[in-house]
Parts: C-alpha cells; structure tokens; sequence
C-alpha cells in the first residue's frame, strides 16, 4: 500500500504519465487479433494475462493450462495458432519526445499495429517489474534485440523477452529513436530468414497531454474514415437507384390486373423462412403421431401381479 501511495505520488509529481503498449507482428502473422472493443484501457493485470496466454511467461505449461485472458480487451491470441516468440521494448524516460523520434512516432500514430493497451503510470511500472525488464546500454541494443530473438524463438520457448531503452542525458532521443528502427528491421529480418512468427510489444512513457492528443487524433482519423466509407456506400446505393427500378418488371394483366413479379431480398427471405418453418414443422408433427401409433402394446407384469397378490389376500 505505501509502494503504490509512493508511485501515485510520483505520477502526480511529474504530470499523470500514460503508459501504452503497441502489438506488432512480424513473421508469418495471424497469431494475434483485434477485437471490437471500444476501451483500450486495461491495467497491469490484464496485459500481463494477455502475455501468459500468448507466451509463456514465468512458466512452461501448455496453451492448454495457460492463464485466461481477462475480458474485454482490444487484442486477442489466435486460438490456434500461436508465436513463436515475443518481445517487450519499453521506451521510457523523461526525453521521450515524439517529435525527433519519426520511426515511433509512425508506429503510434499510424495504424501499423494490430491494437494497442493503454494504462496509467503507476500500472505500467508495475507491469515492467513484474516482467523484470533491465536497461539496455545504447550501443548494444541491435545485438542485444537480436540476441532476444533468438532466445525467444528457440526450439519450443515462446517466451517473451524485455529490454528498455532509456531516453535521457546518456542517450538522446534521436539516437533512441535509430536504434529502436534498426531493432526492429533486425526481428522483421530474423522473422522472415526462419518463417517464424513474432509478436513486439512496444512499452511507451508519455506524457498525459501528448497521450491524450494522439488518441484524439487518431479518432478523429477513424471518424473520417467511417464518414468516408458511408458516403461512399451512400453514392454507389444513389449510383444503383438511378440504373435500376423494378418498375421495369410490371405489367397488366388481361384483367386490367396490375402485377410485378420481382421480389425484394426482404420478401424473399420471409418466404423462405415461413417455408421451411413449416416443412419442418409438419415433418415433427408427423413423425410424432407415427411413432405414437407404432407404439407396441404389452401387458403390465407388475400390475396383474400385484392385483392378483391382492385377490388372493
């Protein structure tokens, strides 16, 4: 209680940071998926239940005896097809700066990655010590992200390797920024040289206004994109009204008899449905009173007995 009192505190002091976790695949794919969930913000439980049911994370168990995920997320595994490996990059650090970071900056903002987890502050610390996640010096990163490649790919691990990179006095943001572009051209590469599939999970410290920003942003963008695709539909269903009229198909009959016989898809469903209700329907009912009059007949042992037994008494 005093630890988590101590990290709110802390939160607080240096402006509500967010915590957000991107989910990229590279590979064969298909081992991760995105859901319908509107609410991205989920807690260190949660992704860290999402991680044992991907990966096996503190233990060797099977997909079969693997923790569950907790509902509601906006990311979920395949339910047949599983990585073969994945990889945490926390990026934190109080010169995270989106602005001489392009390679992050286009894997936050645009729509690369197959969802993205967010949290506060204080959940993200503690999802990264729960993961043990250690620094990584600035020079070694390359090798030391391909390094965990391999570790988290080997035989049949599929485990889930961490590292940080720290934005700060020792490392600017650029150069963080260049090194976290190479890392991953390094598993893109590492993926496609041995057909496996892995999954990175890109683990950033932002501050709560730039945070709240992005999303906005990228909201906006979806919003656009939904306005766009529904005027779109809208033209091609003016588009087809205008070539096509089913008054094409009426005439009169020699009664003077006005008849159309093109139906609408609507009617043509209500006819089926109410046709093949009854069918099946009348089959049950017949297939009932059949079997009720082949019913074989045959004398109650018991009950003659036990009459008997009484007249006899």
């Amino acid at each position: 209680m005093v630890r988590f009192t101590l990290l709110s505190a802390a939160a607080i002091a240096i402006g509500v940071d967010a915590t957000s976790i991107s989910v990229l695949e590279y590979g064969s794919g298909g081992t991760v998926h995105r859901t319908t969930a509107t609410a991205p913000q989920t807690t260190a439980s949660g992704v860290l239940s999402f991680f044992r049911s991907t990966h096996e994370v503190g233990n060797r168990k099977s997909r079969r005896t693997s923790t569950t995920q907790y509902p509601g997320m906006n990311v979920v595994p395949n339910l047949f097809n599983r990585p073969d490996g994945g990889i945490l990059i926390e990026i934190s650090g109080d010169s995270v700066d989106l602005a001489t970071m392009p390679t992050l900056r286009g894997l936050l903002e645009n729509d690369s990655a197959v969802g993205e987890f967010n949290m506060n502050h204080s959940e993200g610390k503690k999802l990264t010590r729960q993961l043990g996640v250690k620094s990584v010096d600035s020079a070694d990163i390359e090798a030391h992200t391909l390094m965990n490649s391999k570790v988290a790919a080997a035989g049949d691990g599929n485990t889930l390797e961490s590292m940080r990179f720290n934005v700060g006095p020792s490392a600017s943001a650029a150069d963080v920024d260049a090194n976290l572009s190479r890392s991953l051209k390094a598993i893109a590469d590492y993926s496609n040289e041995n057909s496996s599939t892995l999954v990175v999970y890109l683990l950033v410290e932002e501050k709560d206004g730039i945070f709240s920003d992005r999303l906005a942003a990228r909201r906006r963008l979806e919003d656009e994109d939904e306005n766009d695709d529904g005027g779109q539909e809208q033209n091609e269903e003016g588009e087809e009204g205008e070539q096509f009229s089913s008054a094409a198909y009426g005439y009169y009959k020699a009664n003077g008899e006005y008849y159309n016989p093109f139906r609408e898809i609507s009617d043509i469903q209500y006819y089926q449905v109410v046709l093949w209700t009854s069918i099946g329907l009348g089959a049950i009912l017949l297939t009932a009173n059949m079997m009720m009059l082949n019913m074989p007949l045959l004398p109650d042992t018991l009950l003659f007995g036990e009459s008997a037994k009484v007249v006899a008494e």
